[in-house]
Order: C-alpha cells, then sequence, then structure tokens
C-alpha cells in the first residue's frame, strides 16, 4: 500500500483555500492509497483554521493543522515535512484545485516510470478572459501558466520543471538532501521570487534521485484579473531576472568556465543586443505582442543586471545545503530572449514576506476517516 501525505502551506488567501481543500474532497482515491492532508497556516491573520477546521469535520482523511509562525513558504513547508511519515509527501499551494483524478495519474505513473519526484502541468484557471499580448514564454515565470503542448518528459540539470505547487517527492529523497532552502525566501524588503522549489529539483537530481514531468497530473492555477496587467508582467519579469542571478550567486557551479563581461555571462549581453533589435523591428511592424514580448526579455535582464551589482558574501553562506548545476539553469529563463534558454519557474506562493527569527508552534487535530465523496468535480 502506497502512503501520501499532502501538504498545502497558505498565507492569509483563506477564500482560495475553502476551494482548494473542496477540490480534495472530490479526489479519487484508488484502494491501494492512504492519504492524510496536512495544512499549515503561515503567520495566517485571516480566517485559516477556522476554514480548516470546517473541512476536517467532513473531510474524507485524516487532516492535520499547523502554525508556523515565521513568514516564509520554506519555513511552512519544512514544518509539515517534520510532522508528515508517508512514502510520498505531495505539494499543492492554497490557489489551486486539483484534478479529481491525481491521485489516480499519479498510480498511472507509478506503474509506467522509475522516479522519486514527480511534477504535473500547471493549467492557468484564468478570472477574464487572457489578453491578447499574454505571452507564453514569460507566463511560465509570471503566472505559473506550463504550455499547452507542453511532452511528458525527465527531468535533468538543463530544465526547471519541479514547481511546488503540484509536485510529490519520495520521503527517502527529502530524508538525504534535506529540507527545502530558506535562504531563498523572498527578504531585504524587495520582492524577489522565491525559488525553494528549483533549488530541491536542482539538489535531487545532484544527489542521483530520477524526476519526471507527467502533464496527467493536473491543477488548475487562480489567476486574477490583476496578474492580467502588462505592469504586472513588467514588474514580475524584472523581479524573475533578479532571482535568478542572486541564486547563481547563492549556489556557485565551481565547473562554470562561462567568460565574463562586467560580472555576466558573456553572451547574455549577445541575447541583450538581440532583443533590443527585436524591440524596434517589432515597433516598426507595429506588431505589439512580439515587441511586448521582447520589451520583458530587456526587462528580465535589467532585474539580472541589478542583483550583480548588489551581490553580497554573505549569501552564498545563508543556505549549506542549496546546490545546482547553475551553468545549466535558467529558471526563470525566456527563450531566445535577454535571458537565454527556455526554462519555467513559478514564484513563491506568497505575497512579499519579511525575514525573522524561526518561530514554530504546531497544533494538531485529526479528523475520523469517512467515505469520500461519490460525485466527480472537474477544476
Amino acid at each position: 500500500m502506497s502512503s501520501f501525505d499532502i501538504v498545502i502551506a497558505t498565507h492569509n488567501r483563506s477564500k482560495l483555500l475553502r476551494l482548494t481543500l473542496e477540490s480534495l474532497r472530490h479526489l479519487r482515491c484508488p484502494e491501494s492509497v492512504r492519504v492524510h492532508i496536512v495544512i499549515v497556516g503561515n503567520a495566517c491573520t485571516d480566517d485559516s483554521e477556522q476554514v480548516v477546521e470546517s473541512f476536517t469535520g467532513s473531510a474524507p482523511w485524516p487532516v492535520s493543522y499547523l502554525t508556523e509562525s515565521q513568514p516564509g513558504k520554506s519555513f511552512a513547508l519544512n514544518s509539515a515535512i517534520a510532522h508528515s511519515s508517508s512514502e510520498w509527501v505531495v505539494f499543492f499551494d492554497d490557489d489551486e484545485r486539483i484534478a479529481p483524478d491525481w491521485l489516480e495519474r499519479f498510480c498511472d505513473a507509478r506503474a509506467e516510470l522509475d522516479f522519486d519526484f514527480i511534477a504535473g502541468l500547471y493549467i492557468a484557471d484564468f478570472e477574464a478572459d487572457p489578453p491578447s499580448w499574454l505571452p507564453e514564454r514569460h507566463s511560465a515565470a509570471v503566472i505559473s501558466r506550463h504550455p499547452a503542448n507542453i511532452a511528458q518528459q525527465r527531468i535533468v540539470l538543463g530544465s526547471a520543471l519541479m514547481w511546488g505547487g503540484n509536485c510529490a517527492i519520495r520521503r527517502v529523497a527529502l530524508e538525504q538532501v534535506g529540507a527545502f532552502s530558506t535562504a531563498f525566501a523572498r527578504g531585504d524588503g524587495l520582492p524577489q521570487l522565491g525559488c525553494e522549489d528549483i533549488d530541491m529539483q536542482f539538489r535531487l537530481l545532484r544527489a542521483g534521485f530520477t524526476g519526471w514531468f507527467d502533464p496527467r497530473l493536473k491543477i488548475l492555477h487562480w489567476t486574477p484579473v490583476s496578474k492580467l496587467q502588462k505592469s504586472f508582467f513588467r514588474e514580475k519579469t524584472y523581479w524573475a531576472g533578479y532571482t535568478l542571478r542572486r541564486y547563481e550567486f547563492a549556489c556557485p557551479d565551481p565547473t562554470d568556465r562561462t567568460v565574463q563581461l562586467l560580472g555576466v555571462a558573456r553572451w547574455r549581453w549577445r541575447a541583450v543586443a538581440a532583443s533590443f533589435g527585436r524591440v524596434i523591428w517589432f515597433t516598426i511592424l507595429r506588431k505589439e505582442a512580439r515587441r511586448f514580448e521582447s520589451e520583458l526579455d530587456l526587462r528580465w535582464f535589467a532585474g539580472y543586471l541589478s542583483a550583480v551589482r548588489k551581490e553580497k558574501p554573505d549569501l552564498g553562506r545563508r543556505s549549506s545545503t542549496a546546490g545546482a548545476d547553475m551553468r545549466s539553469c535558467n529558471i526563470t529563463a525566456p527563450a531566445g530572449g535577454a535571458s537565454g534558454a527556455p526554462s519555467e519557474n513559478t514564484p513563491s506562493a506568497y505575497a512579499d514576506q519579511p525575514s525573522a527569527p524561526h518561530r514554530c508552534a504546531s497544533r494538531c487535530r485529526t479528523a475520523t476517516p469517512r467515505d469520500p465523496a461519490t460525485h466527480e468535480s472537474s477544476p
């Protein structure tokens, strides 16, 4: 029998959390599977705990609720991992609806593939019709949306496919590589993106574990109108570039021999020149969607360059467990633009959080299991 701890970290998003928990209620569970749900309230000041209590009373599986007072998703995830004991730890976010066949498709993947961790497909749950200018390459980093035609594939060092809101990791792998790094939580008063999930992917790969991406494992990721604005894309793309450079500095690749110019790989400067030329060309052709995409390439590089100027020696010592092949890791870089090779990443699930000493208080309540709901619900 396989056992699963389903982990959800939440911060002041009780309305969205309610929808996430409702989707779990309709999750179909094979007879050979045992499920335990672990929800972590991360410095919550809203009614998230009451929402969980309401769900616990009618949940089809045992539910544990923990509180983590240290703001930051990594702290919350690590509290959940410490509390869990199942063979597999599954991670979802509090702004998602999980497909009712997720566990069934996971079991199918287990029968077909050999893996220690697996990641699934993000489908945007748009609040309104997406605009015509929506750039697919940058949507991965900005609104956590996979391309529609992405295929099943093995996860390798040159990719960044394990997004933290739709993945599962074997417990023995977590025990070997350690908990999520807290070095990449938002801090320093800057809204850089969290990349604890991508760091975990690279640590797993470098430890010799095998990972797969399987688009049959689906979630719907809430995408409000506020994120479908050019101003939002401009800001988040800038911070995506900033985040990657900070991660490169924290986890340098000792084998990297890339030629540098002003602290930046020389090939990136060539890509910037190409992006600048495309902005001018598409402006002349009046192709706004293509022009905006190239503009975002330049904004990504501006963030990357800003981080180069802000590098501090102490950041590289913040996490003894972090490590990645940074020469091949372009966690938020769009293909063919200022940021280089194609890649994907997801922002952290939370809004900007201050850094503070770790304080954790846990309260655990376990519900009596009952028969799951028989009706189906498609996210």
